[in-house]
């Protein structure tokens, strides 16, 4: 209850005394029973608004401890999730290595066998080209010979015929001599 005042209460009304009302002291009694009840009773109502605040606190506190322990859950699940896909994410990584690196090995190997094949296939053919050279000189020394055998072969024949002739002309001159 608020504190009485003192001094002026404000203008008068009409009608209203001067002298104020006295009251006994048995009125005054009253009067005081009846400020502590109303007291008592807004002590209780308060007191219960107290009790109520409390426990609302008590829950959001509860509550709260709650959403402690699920964040604090949340945030260790988090980090075991987090360092598993770490984890994988190496494991990935460490094998996309490995598969890059076997990968860039075998590429160096064929490319090596393929650079060996081409110096093979190379001088297969330089082979091949020498022998065909060596094929195309001998045809043509032989085409040479064959040509020079021709020719004497047809000198021989060329003298055995005059010489077959003469032969015979003179077996006919010495017939005709007979």
């Amino acid at each position: 209850m608020a504190p009485k005042q003192k001094g002026k209460t404000g203008p008068k009304k009409k009608g209203a005394k001067d002298d104020p009302v006295k009251l006994g002291d048995k009125d005054l009694l009253r009067r005081a029973e009846i400020d502590i009840a109303c007291l008592q009773s807004l002590l209780e109502v308060k007191s219960q608004e107290v009790l109520t605040a409390r426990q609302h606190e008590q829950r959001w506190r509860e509550k709260a401890a709650m959403l402690q322990v699920s964040l604090e859950n949340q945030r260790l699940d988090l980090l075991d999730i987090t360092s598993n896909m770490q984890r994988q994410y190496k494991e990935m990584q460490d094998q996309l290595l490995k598969r890059g690196a076997a990968t860039e090995a075998q590429a160096k190997v064929l490319s090596s066998q393929l650079t060996s094949k081409d110096v093979v296939i190379a001088q297969l053919m330089d082979k091949q080209v020498q022998q065909q050279r060596l094929h195309d000189n001998e045809v043509t020394e032989m085409q040479k010979k064959q040509n020079i055998l021709q020719s004497e072969f047809a000198d021989m024949l060329k003298h055995t015929v005059q010489h077959l002739h003469a032969q015979r002309r003179a077996a006919y001159a010495q017939i005709a001599h007979v």
